[in-house]
C-alpha cells in the first residue's frame, strides 16, 4: 500500500492498487502542485491515460479521413500516423519547456521519461490503446479500407504484447 501513492500525490491510495504504476514510488509531498498539475498527473494515470490515447487515435484517423479523404490510403496512413505521433511528442516537449510547472511536476515527468526509456513495454502498451481509437473510428466510419485494418490490428496485437509484458514486469517489481 506505501506505493501506490506513485503519480496519485494525495489521491485515495486505494484508487490504483492493481495498476501497474501502483507498485512505482515517487516521494514528494501531496500539497506541492497546482490543481492544473494535479489534474495534468491523473490525466496519465489509468483509466485516463488510455482514454487518453484511444482519443488520440481516434482523432489522428478522422483528421487524416477529413485532409485527405478515404482515396489517400495505404502506406501514406502510416507516414501519417507516425507524423502525427511525433509530433504529440514535439508539442509535450515544447509545452514542458514553455509553462511554468513546478520543479516536482517535472521530476515526475522526468522519471516517466526515463522510465519509458529503459522499458520498451512501457511505450508499447500505449500503441495498444492507439489501436483501440483506430478500431473505434473503423468500426464508426467504414473507411479507409485494407490498410486501416492492418494498422489497427497490427498495433493492438503488439499493443496487447506490450501490456502483458509491462504489467508482468511491475507485478515482478522489475521497475524502480
Amino acid at each position: 500500500m506505501q506505493n501506490a501513492a506513485f503519480f496519485s500525490r494525495g489521491a485515495d491510495e486505494s484508487e490504483h492498487i492493481g495498476s501497474p504504476e501502483s507498485k512505482m514510488n515517487t516521494p514528494t509531498a501531496p500539497g506541492n502542485f497546482r490543481p492544473y498539475e494535479r489534474m495534468l498527473l491523473h490525466v496519465d494515470l489509468p483509466p485516463w491515460s488510455a482514454l487518453c490515447q484511444m482519443v488520440e487515435g481516434y482523432v489522428l484517423l478522422v483528421l487524416f479521413s477529413h485532409m485527405f479523404g478515404t482515396e489517400m490510403t495505404g502506406w501514406f496512413l502510416v507516414a501519417w500516423i507516425l507524423v502525427g505521433l511525433l509530433a504529440i511528442r514535439i508539442g509535450f516537449a515544447v509545452s514542458r519547456k514553455v509553462f511554468p510547472f513546478s520543479r516536482e511536476i517535472r521530476a515526475i515527468w522526468f522519471e516517466r521519461r526515463q522510465l519509458a526509456k529503459r522499458f520498451d513495454s512501457y511505450q508499447w502498451q500505449k500503441v495498444f490503446w492507439l489501436g483501440l481509437g483506430f478500431a473505434s473510428y473503423m468500426v464508426l466510419s467504414g473507411e479507409l479500407g485494407t490498410m486501416g485494418w492492418v494498422l489497427t490490428v497490427s498495433s493492438l496485437i503488439s499493443g496487447a504484447g506490450g501490456v502483458v509484458i509491462w504489467w508482468r514486469r511491475v507485478a515482478t517489481m522489475e521497475v524502480p
